[in-house]
């Protein structure tokens, strides 16, 4: 997941560390990105993580899919059926 150097900073957080990233409905784990190219109130996180490393039939898939953090709330746009990962509030910690 990418996040604002100072972000990090004031959160603990170092380049590669491994973070939890929480919402209301559940939490991922990924590894931290330090990028000064996002805003320092947000973070992103790619979707679809798995680890092929950790064999059938997951993949590990449970641990680190950002589409987790929205549980099955219906937070879809009615106009193009996409979740509304862009206006979520999550928390970031080790």
């Amino acid at each position: 997941m990418e996040i604002h150097p100072e972000t990090a900073r004031s959160l603990g957080i170092r380049e590669g560390d491994w973070v939890w990233i929480e919402t209301s409905e559940n939490r991922i784990r990924m590894r931290a990105k330090l990028f000064d190219g996002i805003a320092p109130d947000v973070v992103s996180a790619q979707h679809a993580w798995w680890f092929p490393e950790e064999g059938p039939p997951e993949y590990g898939w449970k641990r680190s899919n950002v589409n987790l953090l929205l549980g099955d709330r219906a937070w879809v746009d009615p106009e193009t059926g996409s979740e509304c990962l862009r206006s979520s509030l999550c928390k970031v910690y080790k």
